[in-house]
């Protein structure tokens, strides 16, 4: 079954991607970021790609991307927006946000080249995207 405007628009989604280098991504839309049609096509590939990603060991060391940071009220505030973002890449993942502009990058493990090539069947569920990094910051753009 395939993705519907109302289920992307009443749902904060997670979905994924292999970048053009081989990296795994995370994407969190918000309700309202851009969502690729090789991701909305097949709502069961979607469910297979959030299984593999959670059963994802955490084994890797993050870094925050303070670039990719809005300004927060408290510390409180920026670990509950930053928490699972270092949860995505504890699992080898470069994690992304909305913004304004399409998507930010937000944290993304110390060294994890491999990650997406390990996965069983990733191929299958998780498609092959070219993801842009502009060069004013760690904003991303997609088709």
């Amino acid at each position: 079954m395939e993705m519907d405007e109302e289920f992307l628009e009443i749902h904060d989604l997670d979905w994924f991607a292999i970048d053009q280098i081989g990296r795994l991504c995370h994407f969190a839309t918000a309700g309202r970021g851009y969502v690729p049609p090789e991701v909305t096509r097949s709502m069961e590939d979607w469910e297979s790609a959030n299984s593999l990603v959670e059963a994802l060991p955490d084994v890797y060391d993050e870094i925050i991307v303070q670039e990719g940071l809005p300004r927060f009220d408290s510390k409180r505030h920026r670990n509950g927006y930053i928490a699972m973002h270092v949860e995505m890449a504890r699992k080898g993942l470069h994690s992304h946000d909305v913004c304004d502009t399409g998507y930010v990058l937000v944290a993304k493990p110390r060294a994890a080249d491999g990650v997406a090539a390990s996965l069983s069947g990733v191929k299958e569920v998780i498609p092959r995207l070219t993801v842009h990094y502009a060069t004013y910051g760690f904003r991303v753009m997609l088709p």
